[in-house]
């Protein structure tokens, strides 16, 4: 087998990720650390794979977010903020950081590619999938998912903000569906129905090494599993949702405005100006943001939300940083008091 046959053929993370600095190797039904069995990819990104397990120790569902050894490295930021947040989980002032994901645990493994020290792996609670995931699988007139993104990010923000944290990509990839005690409720399905086996249909995978040991060099894995968000088991119990991903957190750089000057904005500056081979459709011209929402949510919205919902919008994105609504202000709109009803 040929490095150009091996080619992705369903959602997964690419295989040249499996080097020293880069992903920790995790296979189906493998055991960590002899207590956590692997059952489910639950997804992936740029630096880590997230999989369903189940904690022996504990005797619960898990997820564990396996990090890259060269994100590893430093302190990390992820866990940094949990730390942060775990000094005042226990103050009643606070109490809307349930609506973040819960880290349990942070474990470290020793990193089977030469020259990489460890890698991290966070321990959450169990979560259904990204909001982003769903988009496809929901009508347009099922208002209840962007509700539940705008009331529960804003109290899981507000969490945040009120330790002096801003989490820096707060957008639907890192906003996931929540379950009361999702663990629990997992333990009445048949396990079939949460194993992840491979070669079963849904269950694909992209084989990196055969038998022979031809292809992908160990200590990658010898395949790798499509994802498989718990969609399928929580889609008719989930109606609320939790910020997770903190890895972005921090202060909001300084006078950020000066340092837009990249060629995009110069051209949305000067709209009739156009470069060498550039044409019309490149601008990217836009009608105005308002008319947008309009068309948009009309006939899903009663009027009275529109307007509401616009005076949220329209608050969030004053231009300049110092006239837009605190988190304490998105609280207090109408829009906010009519979803906490």
């Amino acid at each position: 087998m040929s490095m150009p046959d091996i080619m992705h053929s369903i959602p997964a993370e690419e295989y040249e990720g499996y080097v020293a600095g880069g992903f920790y190797p995790v296979e189906l039904h493998q055991v960590i650390l002899e207590r956590f069995i692997i059952k489910r990819k639950l997804g992936y990104g740029k630096y880590a794979t997230v999989w369903l397990a189940w904690d022996s120790g504990y005797t619960r569902y898990v997820a564990m977010k396996f990090l890259e050894a060269e994100a590893s490295r430093s302190n990390n930021a992820e866990s940094a903020a949990y730390r942060s947040l775990s000094q005042h989980h226990h103050d009643r002032q606070h109490s809307h950081f349930e609506r973040i994901v819960t880290l349990y645990e942070t474990i470290e493994l020793p990193s089977p590619y030469r020259g990489d020290a460890k890698h991290l792996c966070l321990v959450f609670e169990p979560m259904g999938p990204t909001c982003l995931d769903i988009l496809d699988e929901i009508s347009r007139n099922e208002t209840w998912l962007a509700k539940a993104v705008i009331k529960d990010g804003a109290l899981g923000l507000e969490a945040m903000h009120s330790q002096g944290l801003a989490h820096g990509d707060f957008t639907l990839s890192n906003v996931l569906l929540s379950v009361p005690n999702l663990s629990s409720v997992l333990l009445g399905y048949p396990r079939e129905n949460i194993d992840q086996q491979r070669g079963r249909e849904g269950d694909e995978s992209v084989t990196l090494r055969d038998a022979n040991g031809e292809g992908v060099p160990c200590p990658a894995p010898s395949y790798l599993p499509r994802s498989r968000p718990l969609w399928d088991l929580v889609k008719s119990r989930a109606k609320e949702v939790k910020i997770a991903d903190l890895g972005g957190f921090g202060p909001a750089p300084p006078h950020y405005q000066n340092r837009w000057r990249d060629e995009y904005f110069r051209r949305k500056r000067n709209p009739g100006r156009l470069d060498a081979g550039d044409s019309e459709d490149e601008l990217d011209q836009h009608p105005p943001l308002e008319q947008e929402f309009q068309e948009l949510t009309e006939g899903v919205l009663s009027f009275e939300e529109r307007q509401d919902a616009w005076d949220l919008i329209r608050g969030c994105l004053k231009p300049r940083p110092e006239d837009r609504f605190s988190i304490k202000d998105v609280m207090k709109t109408k829009y906010l008091q009519r979803l906490s009803r």
